[in-house]
């Protein structure tokens, strides 16, 4: 998504290169409240709930079992990860929704960091792209995508909420993308950054971020191999953040990730 150096600004208004593309993809829950509450129990009706019970039989008071319902509470919020974030590329940690699932490397998911109509409107738009076969670097990896370099102007949210998140300048963006995977077709074991080899185009990549244009159920999800395997699903308008490179250029190995075997159409959005 971003470069350590500085892109020439008309390169990345008018040019599209054929790098492999780097991929642009915190579940707000809220605590329920549970109130707990005496139910009175009335002669003749069944059930039995929890709290005092006061049974009137032939004007005798009879004091019944006081039973307690522990129920988990609702929308319970999952322990927060904390991220580790070292010397890698500064975000905003308070960008809404934003959400750790995973310290170190830091991997991050943001749910709804796209509208439904934003997601309808980017698949409508791959006219207005340039079609090529989806690229890698690496010979060893499978890629059976295809790739749509879009023009700025076709996708102002995407650069406006990936700056916002980055806290990085427009100008050092690689050339926004939108990508589609149908059916049987992947993206296995690969990694981001660019090989010391290839890397002569202004810098290495020091994020990824992956937008979901539509929700796949049962398949496609994003997958770190060394990290549980940990998978992300494929969830329209969720977008998820990695960091390929640390800020000097290093490559992270545990970055290794694959789009896993898609088994209806997926759409994603990247930077």
């Amino acid at each position: 998504m971003l470069k350590a150096q500085k892109k020439h600004h008309a390169q990345l208004l008018n040019g599209v290169t054929l790098m492999a593309i780097v991929f642009m993809s915190l579940c707000s829950t809220t605590d329920g409240l549970l109130r707990s509450c005496l139910v009175m129990q009335a002669k003749g009706f069944g059930g039995g709930g929890g709290g005092a019970v006061a049974n009137h039989d032939n004007g005798q008071k009879q004091k019944l079992e006081k039973k307690k319902t522990i129920a988990p509470p609702l929308g319970t919020r999952t322990p927060a990860i904390t991220p580790v974030m070292g010397n890698r590329l500064p975000i905003d940690l308070q960008y809404p929704n934003l959400r750790c699932i995973s310290a170190d490397p830091p991997v991050f998911e943001v749910p709804n960091f796209f509208t439904n109509e934003e997601c309808d409107r980017y698949i409508d738009s791959i006219s207005k792209g340039v079609e090529i076969q989806s690229q890698t670097y690496s010979a060893e990896s499978t890629r059976t995508s295809t790739t749509w370099y879009m023009p700025y102007v076709a996708v102002p949210e995407l650069l406006y909420k990936a700056k916002k998140l980055s806290r990085v300048p427009i100008e050092q963006f690689e050339e926004p993308q939108i990508v589609r995977y149908e059916i049987g077709q992947q993206f296995s074991w690969h990694y981001d950054a660019i090989p010391a080899s290839k890397n002569n185009n202004g810098g290495n990549r020091l994020a990824t971020l992956i937008v979901y244009l539509n929700t796949v159920n049962g398949s496609g999800a994003t997958v770190f191999k060394t990290l549980g395997p940990l998978q992300v699903k494929a969830e329209k308008g969720k977008a998820l953040l990695f960091f390929p490179c640390t800020l000097d250029g290093k490559s992270d190995d545990a970055t290794m990730h694959a789009g896993q075997v898609c088994m209806d159409t997926k759409w994603i959005a990247q930077m």
